[in-house]
């Protein structure tokens, strides 16, 4: 996927987002009146429904808003096309990481490479890909792989290292890993998002001195900036999926509360779409096809009385509570 395709379907992300958004803000509308019924007749209903969509929008705007500066950021990239078509053709984050680097070692013609990651939640950084190392050369009940001390130089300070001889480098660290390793050529460079250090991306050579110079150093530091962009894209992918499935569960959830009601509810959204609609309005109406149909479709015999009174409760944002006679299946009801 090129950088305009990216874009469009960072594009099309956003508007599924703002039909969430809507879909939810209209859910907590209609639970308000919900409860606010429940309250008129003396009973009381917990909130935790309500709480929890009010949160969902808040992390769905906030979804909304990262992908919006990714675009830009993809925009201001789009000089590196040939690059980000590999890095960005994947929405997987292993799948992205795996990418990025094998597109390390081909563009510097590094021994070895390894990625980590801030974790988002406690800001440690992580391994999670690595190219060459053998198990000898991680730690893997602390995960102390090779060069720490640079990854951490690299991260906190948010500045690329470039050595040509890491063990008598002054500007570097010591560390065992260096010493140990005999490592000559090492280049690490931070993985950058909106100027936060997201994660460093590491490679060297234990033998060939001077394998990198200041064009792999440029080269890798701009690679370094768009696979910064590909990986958390790769992240709020995951974190839009893992919201849609809380989304849908929500949804299930809530058609399985209004099932159990035994009175009839229909719920509608501003154009008077129906949009909730349970077994015992079904029962009512006659009519088990209603959801995404216009109210006046189903209740077409009620009084025009009836259609402004819903009118006035929307423009009002308050509560009516009133009797409508309507034929239904050649009977009369309320």
């Amino acid at each position: 996927m090129n950088p305009n395709e990216t874009s469009n379907a960072l594009s099309s992300s956003q508007v599924q987002l703002a039909v969430l958004q809507k879909r939810t803000k209209d859910m907590i509308r209609m639970l308000q009146q919900y409860h606010q019924l429940l309250r008129q007749r003396g009973l009381n209903s917990p909130m935790d429904a309500v709480d929890n969509l009010a949160k969902l929008d808040n992390k769905l705007t906030h979804v909304s808003r990262s992908l919006g500066d990714t675009q830009v950021q993809l925009r201001q990239l789009r000089q590196l096309a040939s690059t980000s078509a590999l890095i960005n053709s994947e929405q997987e984050t292993d799948a992205v990481l795996n990418e990025v680097m094998e597109t390390v070692i081909r563009l510097t013609n590094a021994e070895r490479g390894y990625i980590v990651l801030k974790n988002r939640e406690t800001g440690e950084l992580e391994f999670r890909t690595a190219r060459g190392l053998s198990a000898s050369d991680t730690n893997t009940g602390e995960r102390r792989i090779v060069s720490a001390s640079v990854i951490h130089q690299v991260a906190e300070s948010g500045k690329p290292i470039l050595t040509d001889n890491a063990s008598t480098d002054r500007n570097i660290n010591s560390s065992d890993s260096i010493i140990n390793f005999a490592l000559r050529s090492i280049l690490a460079v931070p993985l950058k998002v909106r100027n936060e250090v997201i994660g460093v991306a590491y490679c060297d050579n234990r033998i060939v001195r001077g394998l990198f110079k200041k064009n792999e150093l440029d080269l890798l530091t701009s690679f370094g900036q768009q696979a910064a962009v590909a990986i958390e894209n790769a992240r709020l992918f995951e974190d839009i999926r893992g919201k849609l499935a809380s989304i849908e569960a929500m949804q299930t959830q809530l058609y399985n509360i209004f099932a159990s009601i035994t009175s009839a509810v229909i719920t509608i959204n501003r154009d008077n779409y129906i949009i909730v609609y349970n077994e015992a309005a079904e029962r009512l109406t006659g009519n088990s096809t209603a959801m995404g149909h216009p109210l006046q479709e189903v209740l077409g015999n009620v009084t025009p009385h009836f259609y402004k009174q819903i009118e006035s409760v929307q423009n009002s944002g308050q509560q009516k509570i009133w009797a409508e006679q309507f034929e239904s299946e050649g009977k009369m009801t309320y």
